[in-house]
């Protein structure tokens, strides 16, 4: 019986003092795969002239305004702190390259704000989202932008890995 006994605490102890994987970075949560959308909303809501009404929703309604394109694009982010944006298998236009948007990327000192930074012809622009979760399988961004009308609106964006 002692045995038995002592079989099955050396077998807890071994279980027991098996070191768990270290915890992955918030860097390599961000850059393990590509993202895809999967949930875009709005506070207040924007009006869409389009189907005539308020929205709070974009996720929902890009198929009706025609913008099913959209919700098949990935996000990569390199560890070396680039980032791009292709299309996926539907392109909003066909003549679309399949890498819309290229740039740099970084996260603030306590990591819970993400900087993107890109450069085009028009200019050089800089997008800052405050971090609501980021795990191995989401990642969920709020940022703010404010109209013609000084009204001030906030974006919740999700995504998932493809």
């Amino acid at each position: 019986m002692r045995k038995l006994l002592f079989i099955l605490l050396a077998g807890v102890i071994t279980l027991m003092s098996c070191e768990k994987d270290d915890p992955k970075s918030r860097t390599e949560l961000l850059c393990e795969v590509p993202w895809l959308l999967s949930s875009s909303k709005v506070n207040p809501a924007i009006y869409i002239e389009e189907i005539e009404t308020s929205v709070t929703d974009f996720y929902a309604i890009y198929e009706s305004v025609g913008l099913q394109c959209v919700l098949d694009d990935i996000w990569n982010f390199n560890e070396n702190g680039t980032y791009t944006k292709e299309e996926g298998e539907t392109k909003c236009d066909p003549s679309d390259p399949v890498v819309f948007e290229t740039g740099n990327w970084a996260f603030n000192a306590d990591e819970t704000i993400l900087t993107t930074t890109t450069a085009n012809q028009y200019g050089t622009f800089m997008s800052e989202y405050t971090i609501l979760d980021l795990s191995s399988k989401n990642l969920s961004l709020e940022y703010t932008a404010v109209d013609s009308n000084n009204v001030v609106y906030t974006f919740k964006k999700s995504y998932r890995h493809e």
